[in-house]
């Protein structure tokens, strides 16, 4: 959640019609019992970060799913008028990381996540960048990717008896059905 507050405030400052998305999944070395379910077990955190970023999505032909290997997912999404999004979910690609890529007319904003290093975003508009931020390369991992600001927000709720935070389970399952679409398409 912290990355993506980080990077949603970066594009409040991009102008431009939101056109494409792309993400990025990629991972070192996943173990052999992890690969047969990583679509499904990894790729939906990134996939609800691209919802939440794009808003609904969903495979609009089988076809437009490929697998490179026996455990990744390359697929193309659609969205609101007109969106494209490109998604890559790779168990094995030699690298660990995630990336979003928001493009819209004459912008372009990446947000590396926390997950795997340091999370960072960037901006161009117009061939000029406008932002770049990262975070601090010795901040601890459950900072870093979110884990933290999560938990910490819903024990608060819990022991003050408010609501719980967003997302909401029907908000999670936006994302969790189109992995488990992609992982068996």
């Amino acid at each position: 959640q912290s990355t993506l507050r980080s990077g949603t405030s970066a594009c409040k400052g991009v102008a431009g019609r939101h056109r494409t998305d792309a993400v990025s999944r990629r991972q070192h070395a996943a173990r052999q019992a992890d690969r047969a379910l990583f679509v499904w077990g990894t790729g939906v955190h990134l996939l609800d970060a691209m919802v939440a970023l794009a808003g609904p999505l969903e495979l609009a032909c089988p076809t437009d799913v490929h697998r490179p290997g026996d455990y990744g997912c390359i697929a193309t999404l659609r969205g609101r008028e007109g969106l494209v999004a490109v998604v890559e979910i790779l168990p094995v690609s030699g690298r660990s990381e995630e990336r979003l890529r928001i493009v819209g007319d004459d912008a372009c904003v990446d947000i590396w996540t926390g997950s795997a290093h340091p999370w960072s975003v960037s901006a161009f508009q117009a061939g000029e960048l406008v932002l770049d931020e990262s975070g601090p390369a010795d901040e601890p991992l459950d900072l870093r990717n979110g884990t933290y600001n999560e938990t910490e927000a819903f024990l608060l709720a819990v022991l003050e008896g408010r609501p719980l935070p967003a997302p909401s389970i029907a908000d999670a399952m936006v994302a969790t059905t189109l992995a488990a679409k992609l992982q068996t398409t």
